[in-house]
């Protein structure tokens, strides 16, 4: 082949522009509010006038970010509203549908630490403009599920979630790791990366911001700008339903239940489908309280996150297809007000669909 080239498009070209400065980008910029992230709070908020302006330069676009610090507030710096304060005041959210827990509801700085609840929250709720990029850029030190010094498994369930509905609101989910003395630091930065990676965004730590936040966030803006051109689509959505040999259900005791995936759809593949069962009240959506002992209400095992793995095309030609999975739990039901609770179920997936096209060169044939 000749080392010059001619590039010959079909005849429905497929081109990508780079980013104007005519397309928004939402960016938000959410804050663990304990003690130790006071320091990051100033530093940040000091960074962020150079910070937009370097950014407004090298890869310029309609910005609007808002700065939420998670149940509390920073004075003298760019945090002065709380996450709640803005979902139920500007965006008009009910406070029963709010995941993240309140402050004075966990043990000592657990709810202004609930950082994979608040990514949910804002992710589902914020008031992103139409047509905008979407992102988040979280900084914390601690687990992602209401604080803690290693990560635990309902962190990595808690992430979970908030990498689904991140996802599912096509947002970027930037994160920054801050300094910390746990010994299980390195188990933390990972997952703070892998919230960061699974959404598309970028994971930075207090050894990217010795020299400021400045870099950082400029970096953050950059990368928050569309790249691609997005497809609207329906989301095709699996079908759940349980089964169980006795309705209705024990008040109190073991019941052991069978949970069906099922796929509905001839040409799409559902991928990777996990679901995440909870119990939660009838009155307000929110997770049951343990007793008084401590002893869970309500326990769901082997665990709450179940794994369908590939949910194949309801009539594929693959013989072990049958359009539908099942996975059998236990319920253990310890509260006598058992009627007061119902079974939440929420699930993650890659779409595959299943698409034939064609195409046409325009070719010049020389004689």
């Amino acid at each position: 082949m000749s080392q010059t080239q001619q590039i010959i498009p079909t005849v429905r070209p497929c081109k990508i522009d780079s980013a104007t400065a005519s397309e928004p980008v939402d960016l938000v910029v959410v804050i663990d509010t304990s003690p130790s992230m006071k320091d990051e709070a100033n530093d940040l908020s000091n960074a962020a006038t150079a910070a937009i302006a370097s950014a407004s330069s090298s890869c310029p676009s309609d910005l609007r970010v808002i700065w939420l610090g998670i149940e509390g507030t920073w004075k003298g710096t760019n945090f002065h509203r709380t996450v709640r304060d803005y979902l139920l005041t500007e965006c008009q959210v009910s406070k029963g549908d709010l995941r993240a827990r309140k402050r004075g509801q966990l043990p000592d700085a657990g709810a202004q630490e609930d950082a994979a609840r608040t990514v949910e929250d804002i992710s589902t709720h914020f008031n992103w403009r139409p047509g905008a990029a979407r992102a988040i850029f979280y900084l914390g030190d601690e687990a992602l599920e209401a604080g803690g010094d290693r990560t635990e498994e309902k962190d990595i369930i808690a992430a979970n979630k908030a990498i689904a509905k991140a996802q599912q609101a096509f947002v970027k989910v930037h994160t920054y790791f801050g300094t910390t003395k746990s010994k299980f630091k390195d188990s933390l930065e990972q997952e703070y990366a892998r919230l960061a990676k699974e959404t598309g965004g970028q994971a930075f730590s207090d050894r990217d911001s010795i020299g400021g936040f400045t870099e950082i966030l400029q970096k953050i803006i950059c990368n928050s700008r569309p790249v691609g051109i997005q497809l609207e689509i329906q989301q095709p959505l699996p079908c759940f339903e349980l089964r169980s040999n006795r309705q209705p259900l024990a008040m109190q005791g073991s019941e052991t239940i069978a949970i069906v995936a099922s796929n509905c759809y001839s040409n799409v593949t559902f991928r990777s489908l996990t679901a995440v069962v909870s119990a939660v009240l009838k009155t307000d959506g929110t997770p049951i309280l343990n007793l008084a002992d401590g002893t869970p209400a309500v326990t769901i095992k082997p665990s709450i996150e179940i794994a369908f793995g590939d949910l194949l095309p309801i009539g594929s030609h693959n013989s072990e297809a049958s359009g539908e999975i099942l996975r059998e739990i236990v319920i253990e039901t310890n509260s006598p007000n058992s009627a007061d609770y119902t079974l939440k179920i929420e699930y993650s997936y890659r779409a595959e669909f299943n698409f034939k096209g064609g195409d046409d060169f325009a070719l010049e044939i020389s004689s």
